[in-house]
């Protein structure tokens, strides 16, 4: 692979910002696409990030130190998750472990104590399909009491009526 001068990694960058679309400044330049997006991602750039006031990355930086996740601040801007990294690594701020690596032991412990998926994800605020299939890749048994029919196994041990005789 054929390394590209600076002069057409700024021209790229330049036409990336003023909104160009990937497929034509690739024309423009005479490069494939892939390059272009290459450029654009070695360099941070973000259309949604951009579409954002300097305050509103300030506040985000904020609010992600307070402990906000990405996928809170995401939704309260209405923009991708990824925008809001992009944003944080920008301003050299650590992205945290998500809640699963930080609890997966405890919650594994629980759940083998018999608490469900359901409640533990709840607890420590993680998905719970993803804490599944991490049980699953441990080989863990999952099981869906959710989805178990219920009944009362000892119904028949006395016959105390008509509808029971039957």
């Amino acid at each position: 692979m054929q390394k590209i001068s600076n002069d057409l990694e700024n021209k790229i960058i330049d036409l990336y910002n003023q909104g160009y679309k990937i497929k034509d400044i690739s024309k423009i330049c005479k490069v494939h696409p892939t390059t272009v997006s290459r450029v654009a991602n070695r360099n941070s750039l973000c259309r949604e990030c951009s579409k954002l006031t300097l305050s509103e990355k300030i506040n985000i930086c904020k609010l992600y130190n307070l402990g906000k996740t990405c996928s809170d601040i995401a939704k309260l801007y209405n923009v991708s998750r990824n925008t809001i990294s992009t944003i944080l690594h920008n301003n050299n701020i650590n992205i945290r472990r998500s809640n699963l690596d930080t609890y997966f032991e405890e919650a594994v412990q629980m759940y083998s104590n018999g608490y469900s998926l359901t409640q533990i994800s709840n607890k420590y605020k993680f998905s719970r399909s993803n804490f599944s299939i991490r049980l699953k890749k441990l080989g863990i048994p999952v099981i869906n009491t959710q989805n178990m029919l219920k009944f009362n196994e000892h119904i028949f041990d006395i016959i105390d009526t008509e509808e029971k005789a039957y």
